[in-house]
């Protein structure tokens, strides 16, 4: 973290406060004077990271036809979401504190993974996946799964087969057919390449 402070007073000692959840005590770390009133500070934080997910899913029915739209599924589990923080400047008996400000950190969770993208269409007992590889330049997903589930039974676990794209990205790709089953329920496991595994809930409750 790093700030300046336009009307510093030499000699003047500078502190960066924060806390990582509403009713902790905030910390204390000396501000390093970088120079024209800047300072900078190192302070250890602990986030959960996981990928982005963006899955769309388009049901039809016989002649109906419903569009759930999940834009941004939130990462759960996170150890936190943000810091709220302020800059103090004691000079001898006079001290001056910055209001205090939230900084989300939400964005670091979702940098490391490549995004999960794409769409689920249902179109009566045929499930159509669709997922998109956009080789982020961190880690790329290697293979994906989706878990089929009718009430707490898992039904099937179907590996969604890599398209090489050519001149496009490749794609993940699956068509299962759920006729005589009872879906309830279906969780999509991605797989990257240092090993780790996420899993979310794209259709059903």
């Amino acid at each position: 973290m790093n700030w300046q402070i336009k009307d510093y007073l030499e000699g003047a000692e500078v502190f960066f406060h924060y806390r990582q959840s509403q009713g902790e005590d905030f910390l204390a770390v000396p501000g390093e004077r970088k120079g024209g009133g800047f300072f900078e500070v190192q302070v250890p934080i602990k986030i959960k990271v996981e990928p982005y997910w963006d899955i769309s899913v388009s049901e039809t029915r016989g002649l109906e036809r419903a569009t759930s739209e999940h834009a941004q599924l939130e990462v759960k589990d996170q150890v936190i979401e943000g810091i709220e923080c302020y800059v103090s400047m004691k000079n001898h008996d006079r001290l001056q504190s910055s209001a205090v400000s939230y900084h989300d950190l939400v964005y670091l969770t979702k940098t490391k993974y490549e995004p999960i993208q794409g769409h689920l269409d249902i179109e009566k007992n045929q499930y159509h996946f669709t997922l998109f590889q956009h080789f982020s330049g961190n880690q790329n997903l290697v293979s994906v799964k989706a878990k089929i589930y009718s009430g707490n039974n898992l039904v099937e676990e179907k590996a969604l087969e890599l398209l090489e794209g050519g001149n496009q990205n490749p794609q993940f790709v699956l068509s299962y057919d759920a006729s005589g089953k009872n879906i309830s329920r279906i969780l999509l496991q991605a797989s990257y390449q240092d090993g780790i595994t996420f899993e979310k809930q794209v259709y059903g409750n």
